[in-house]
């Protein structure tokens, strides 16, 4: 099962500002809709390609703002791959489609016309902000200053527009409120959606290592095989939260009893 050394070094993940992301939204599409109305007194270049590039921009911040867990790159390629199915989908010219296209903020949204040239456009606004989103993240982790409030026992770093949680923080936070009294698909599908890949299967990891706690069930009974679970955890995992080995401990009992 390994011996837990894998977390020893400090990792952090992304937790967006919700707010923030909802102000920058709209800020977004106001310029969008700005380099729409008053493209005549842009650049010929801007005036052309800025709506687009906007557009995806603010997929981008759309995404972050309703999965603010998801790392910076796994909202890239979500905001590409949407981004690319709506003009793909411009292809397509059913009659009910293109009655909402005719609507102002259908065509906004829907678009009219392919064009290749918005491909371009839309993996550059992607793409910026992913980079804005990478110099941020970059400027917290080398910043030594820890200012957010404590929870379960962890510093959380805050920025104005994201925080830091760190990896540990967010597997105690797993392991106490979303797993029951078994680690089941549908939980680990939602754990995944949330934190992410690496957290899950960590989480996961020492889920089934408290499961197989050494004990030796020819002698032991489950009230003298709790305190040697407890024992192993705080042993292996010293870092873990108390809710979180009192859930573990639950789903230890509900495994064996």
């Amino acid at each position: 099962m390994g011996d837990g050394r894998w977390l020893n070094e400090p990792k952090a993940s992304v937790k967006r500002n919700r707010l923030l992301y909802f102000i920058a939204g709209c800020m977004v599409v106001a310029l969008g809709l700005a380099s729409r109305r008053y493209g005549a007194w842009l650049p010929k270049f801007l005036a052309e390609y800025a709506g687009d590039s906007l557009w995806a921009l603010m997929v981008f911040v759309g995404i972050g703002f309703l999965a603010p867990r998801w790392s910076g790159f796994r909202v890239f390629v979500a905001a590409l791959l949407f981004s690319y199915a709506i003009e793909f989908s411009q292809l397509y010219h059913a009659p009910w489609l293109d009655s909402l296209r005719h609507n102002r903020i259908g065509r906004l949204i829907l678009g009219y016309g392919f064009l290749w040239s918005d491909l371009a456009c839309y993996s550059i606004g992607a793409a910026f902000g992913l980079l804005i989103e990478q110099v941020m993240f970059k400027a917290m982790q080398e910043s030594g200053r820890f200012d957010g409030p404590v929870r379960n026992g962890f510093e959380e770093k805050r920025g104005f527009v994201m925080s830091l949680v760190p990896e540990e923080a967010m597997i105690s936070e797993v392991l106490a409120e979303h797993i029951g009294s078994y680690f089941s698909v549908d939980a680990e599908k939602k754990v995944r959606d949330l934190y992410g890949e690496d957290v899950t299967a960590k989480a996961k990891a020492i889920y089934n290592d408290a499961l197989n706690c050494p004990v030796d069930w020819r002698t032991a009974t489950m009230d003298s095989a709790l305190p040697v679970l407890a024992e192993y955890l705080n042993k292996k995992y010293p870092w873990l939260t108390p809710e979180a080995k009192t859930s573990l401990n639950y789903c230890f009992i509900m495994t064996w009893k």
